[in-house]
């Protein structure tokens, strides 16, 4: 460094510093190299180096005491390292912090640096500067630098030294250069910065127009800036009203709410999820999984994986101390899209729970209901159609058990005389029972007493606690029973007919449908008894009549309006000459003499027209051509309105009126005792002032006066106070006189005052010149049958709503099931119709010699499934017959025991592929009928798919045939999974397995049952299955009566 060096002196340093790309205008410089100074040796003692001393490190502060101050540089000027001594050449600038030497080097130094560095890389050798004039530590001095490089050693960097001279060594004047070299390089540089200044001016220009429109654009974006900073403000504003929203939503709301992270730790809650997993606000952050809950729940976590890995959501209800949870798991996502945990909600749905159940058992309870009426209308229709009625009520007494679930019952009949209850129907008690209670009196302490004295139910909860049944006690518990409830049976005149019990081996309060059904069961039952007992009674009366008209002197008929006979007694056929038979063959003009005609139609059209009675006398013609005279009074037969259905006569033969006196009086002796002996009929006769001159016992019984102290009195008695007023008896009376006879339906009165309705008729009498010499009239007691007539009027209003109703039903039952059979027909023809196809493909490639075995193994597989499915279709086929009665059966000679065998053939490859054992054994000593062989073993074949199908692997199948009587009786039975009783009842219909989860397990139609008993059934037979329950197996019997003509 101390020879001479050419020195770059840079022009134009300002540019150089805006702008480092650029290169500056360097001048060349002739250095002098410096005089050579002897070194000064140190006297004195030289000191002794310690052994111990590192040299690596002593040469290293050797150099830093005696080399000149050094700084390393990257190509950037960035300072990485420097030497003690350096400092004093820099000069920290204000501002931002930098690592730069040119900012950092003193600021007379910064040119003459610049120079060197830019001289040293552009010419890639070491440059020097020296003597550059420097005010260091407040003289000045002069500084030499050198810049150097090293580019195998550290490409990129450069080591810049700096030493100052010693003071006395501070030249006069300047740098030593050469003029005219530096006055060149100042010129170029002149030239160049000028070059630069212009185009830097240009470049302002641009600028300054960039920078107006610049200006422009960001006053405009200013704007767009404050509109989208207001706008910012207004959602920021909603956004905390939409928080101060959630948090006092999520502070309100009933549902328990918990948000998770994606490590299933807890971010936030509602108070309701508190209770249920026992919240702290401590628990912020932990774990979900380590905190203990109410809940039945353990599935929570793996939802909640399942909800972030999958992003599925999860519905599950459970249970937590009591009440009913609908829990819902739901993958949430963050603002950016991601997910971002799992929400957890868990709704309250105990009351929707407890609705749910209670609208299953009312649907229960309605299926029930409707039941019971139906059966009950069944029982109606029974027993309004039997004869007898005992039989009948024991199974009205059956239902209402049923019903109730009662252990023991009893219906008794209530004796209106002897005013004690009589036993008609038990079940379930012994005979020693029902011998102690056959009759029961009213002033004993019998529930069944107590509800016919009261006319209301009497249900006993525990007979051990009723006083009333203390001294009942002893014979409950020989019976058995601890609970009673009776009903009593009135009929719609409050009058009671019987009592319908029922009793409890345990203590029992009967829910309020039992009440409201055993009434209705009671009132039905009261209705039919009534019905039935009026029916009785009136049957009675109407023998007892029949047998009067019978044997009464005078001929007695009835017709229709249309003139044809209807009823003739014995005298009246007599009188004409002709049997019954031959009469109710004929129109009463066959028999009346022409010239009688006229007269007798004109009257007899006015009678059907107006209901107006008439008399006449005319002639009946006789088969031999003979006639008879005879005095005719007709009248009209009304229904329960009023409206006249028939025309009834009461014929005199006037043949022999004027034979002798004797005659006459023998008749009247028998019209007296034909009076008399009609203790069903009051019959009384009336001088023209209506007073009493004649009284038969039957108005003796009916009325109440005696003979004696009624004759001569007015016969106005036995009308009511108000129709004596309104001129009723002179009414009737006048019609009789005038028409000769007077038809009557009111109300009378008895002795007594009590009033009954008689119903009746007044006639006109007459001596032998034909002159009225008084009147007669015959009626009888008509309350009970009229109180009947309403009852069953109004009993038959409300079977034939029911019926009506269950009418509709049925038809919209029957639509459906037409249209269900329509369904199964066509998918039945529409799924066998590519079964064909398939199977000719099937049977063609098989008969290819060529076939691997493999591939016939998977047509033989293709066969099966095909002929299941077929057989599936026709199982279909044959259940749209059978509901359309179209289940055909050919008849033709069957031997059972051969198509038995040919199902057994059939069945044998998929009993022997569950390796089941089958036990045959053909023990009938007849098997020769007549039937239809195919459903036949479409039967066997059922049942033995069945027993093998619903038997586990390895399981057994028996089955057997024997003779019972003249029936032939097939036995299929397995020990199988068995059927429960509930199902036993419904196990022949259609498309019933047992349940769903059979269904599911087995498969199948659940038609083959249905089918087997339709064809069981055609041929005349019974088909039943047993079963003691789940895995008992079952056993299917089929009883076959055997045709003598086989």
């Amino acid at each position: 460094m101390r020879s001479t060096t050419k020195l770059r002196t840079p022009v134009g340093a300002r540019e150089l510093v805006n702008d480092s790309a650029e290169q500056g205008t360097w001048t060349e410089h002739v250095v002098p190299p410096p005089a050579n100074g002897d070194a000064t040796a140190t006297s004195g003692a030289q000191p002794v180096m310690s052994p111990n001393v590192n040299l690596s490190e002593l040469h290293h502060k050797l150099i830093e005491r005696f080399a000149p101050p050094s700084i390393l540089i990257n190509a950037q000027y960035d300072v990485i390292h420097m030497s003690d001594g350096a400092g004093r050449f820099l000069h920290m600038p204000g501002g931002e912090p930098t690592r730069s030497l040119l900012e950092l080097v003193h600021p007379m130094l910064r040119l003459d640096l610049r120079a060197a560095l830019l001289s040293a890389q552009q010419s890639q050798m070491p440059a020097d500067t020296s003597k550059v004039a420097v005010d260091l530590e407040g003289e000045q001095q002069a500084v030499d630098i050198h810049v150097s490089l090293a580019p195998d050693m550290a490409p990129g960097y450069l080591l810049v030294t700096m030493e100052a001279r010693p003071k006395g060594a501070i030249f006069s004047g300047a740098r030593e250069t050469r003029p005219d070299a530096v006055a060149h390089q100042f010129k170029i540089e002149l030239e160049r910065t000028q070059t630069l200044l212009r185009d830097k001016v240009e470049q302002a220009k641009a600028s300054t127009e960039e920078l107006r429109a610049s200006n422009e654009e960001l006053q405009s974006i200013n704007e767009r800036l404050t509109t989208v900073n207001q706008e910012l403000k207004c959602k920021v504003d909603e956004l905390g009203f939409a928080n101060s929203d959630l948090h006092n939503l999520m502070t309100a709301t009933a549902i328990a709410t918990i948000f998770l992270d994606r490590d299933l730790r807890i971010m936030r809650y509602t108070p309701p999820a508190v209770e249920l997993f026992n919240l702290i606000p401590t628990d912020i952050g932990r774990p979900l999984t380590v905190l203990r809950n109410r809940l039945e729940y353990p599935e929570i976590e793996r939802d909640a994986r399942r909800a972030l890995s999958e992003l599925i959501p999860a519905e599950r209800e459970v249970h937590a101390a009591g009440r009913w949870f609908l829990a819902r798991t739901l993958p949430y996502r963050s603002s950016d899209d991601r997910s971002g945990g799992v929400l957890f909600t868990f709704v309250d749905v105990t009351v929707r729970k407890e609705t749910e159940d209670a609208l299953r058992a009312l649907q229960a309870e309605q299926a029930a209901d409707i039941s019971a009426l139906l059966r009950l209308q069944d029982l109606s229709s029974r027993l309004l159609a039997a004869s007898e009625l005992a039989p009948q009520l024991k199974y009205m007494l059956d239902a209402t058990m049923e019903l109730q679930n009662a252990d023991f019952g009893s219906l008794q009949l209530y004796d209106q005389v002897t005013q004690t209850l009589e036993m008609i129907s038990t079940r379930g008690f012994d005979t020693s029972f029902v011998e102690q209670t056959r009759t029961i009196p009213m002033d004993q302490a019998f529930a069944s007493a107590r509800a016919i004295l009261r006319r209301e139910r009497v249900a006993i909860f525990d007979v051990e606690l009723d006083e009333g049944y203390v001294a009942l006690r002893p014979l409950a518990a020989q019976a058995g029973y601890r609970a009673v409830q009776t009903t009593p049976l009135i009929d719609r005149n409050d009058q009671p007919l019987g009592v319908l019990a029922t009793y409890f081996r345990e203590p029992h309060q009967p829910s309020p449908r039992e009440q409201r059904l055993t009434d209705l069961y009671a009132r039905q039952v009261s209705d039919v008894i009534a019905l039935k007992l009026s029916e009785q009674s009136l049957r009675l009366s109407e023998e007892a009549f029949r047998a009067i008209v019978e044997q009464s002197a005078l001929g007695v008929a009835r017709c229709d309006f249309d003139g044809r006979m209807t009823f003739a007694n014995q005298r009246f056929c007599e009188m004409v000459g002709r049997t019954t038979d031959e009469l109710y063959q004929l129109h009463w003009k066959e028999f009346t003499h022409a010239d009688d005609l006229p007269e007798n139609e004109r009257k007899f059209a006015r009678l059907a027209r107006e209901g107006t009675p008439f008399e006449l006398e005319k002639r009946f013609i006789r088969p031999d051509g003979t006639w008879l005279w005879a005095g005719v009074s007709v009248s009209v037969l009304r229904d329960r309105a009023g409206r006249p259905y028939s025309a009834t006569a009461l014929i005199l033969d006037l043949t022999e009126r004027n034979r002798a006196k004797e005659a006459s009086r023998e008749s009247e002796e028998r019209l007296r005792l034909v009076l008399d002996n009609a203790r069903e009929y009051a019959i009384f006769s009336m001088d023209l002032e209506r007073r009493v001159t004649s009284w038969n016992s039957g108005a003796e019984r009916l009325i109440g006066y005696g003979e004696k102290e009624i004759i001569g009195r007015f016969a106005d008695v036995i009308f009511t106070p108000e129709d004596r007023a309104a001129g009723a008896p002179d009414l009737e009376a006048g019609i009789a006189l005038e028409e000769g006879r007077a038809a009557d339906e009111r109300w009378h009165v008895r002795k007594d005052g009590s009033r009954f309705w008689g119903s009746g008729v007044m006639m006109a009498m007459h001596d032998a010149n034909d002159n009225t010499i008084g009147l007669i009239k015959i009626f009888r007691d008509q309350t009970q049958a009229r109180a009947i007539t309403e009852a069953l009027a109004q009993s038959r209003t409300e079977l034939e709503k029911a019926l009506h109703e269950n009418r509709i039903a049925r038809d919209d039952l029957e639509t459906a099931s037409r249209a269900k059979d329509h369904f199964l027909a066509v998918l039945s023809h529409e799924l066998r119709t590519p079964l064909t196809p398939v199977i000719m493909a099937v049977q063609a490639l098989a008969r290819r010699p060529d076939l691997p075995e493999t591939a016939r193994d998977a047509l033989e597989m293709i066969r099966r499934n095909v002929k299941i499915e077929s057989h599936l279709i026709d199982d279909l086929l044959d259940l749209t017959r059978i509901a359309r009665g179209q289940h055909e059966i050919i008849i033709e000679p069957l031997n059972l025991h051969a198509a038995i065998a040919g199902a057994i053939e059939i069945c044998e490859s998929d009993i022997r592929g569950k390796e089941q054992t089958l036990t045959v054994a053909l023990e009938a000593t007849r098997c020769q009928t007549i039937g239809d062989a195919v459903r036949f073993q479409q039967v066997v074949w059922n049942l033995l798919r069945n027993a093998s199908k619903f038997t586990r692997k390895g399981g057994a199948i028996r089955l057997l045939t024997r003779m019972s009587g003249q029936k032939f009786v097939l036995v299929v039975a397995d020990n199988g999974i068995g059927i429960e009783a509930s199902m036993l009842p419904l196990i022949f219909d259609p498309f019933n397995q047992g349940g769903e989860q059979i269904a599911r397990e087995f498969g199948g139609l659940g038609l083959g049952l249905a089918i087997s008993k339709a064809t069981v059934e055609a041929h005349g037979g019974l088909i039943k299955v047993e079963s003691t329950g789940r895995g008992h197996g079952a056993t299917v019997s089929v009883e076959l009566p055997l045709s003598s003509t086989a």
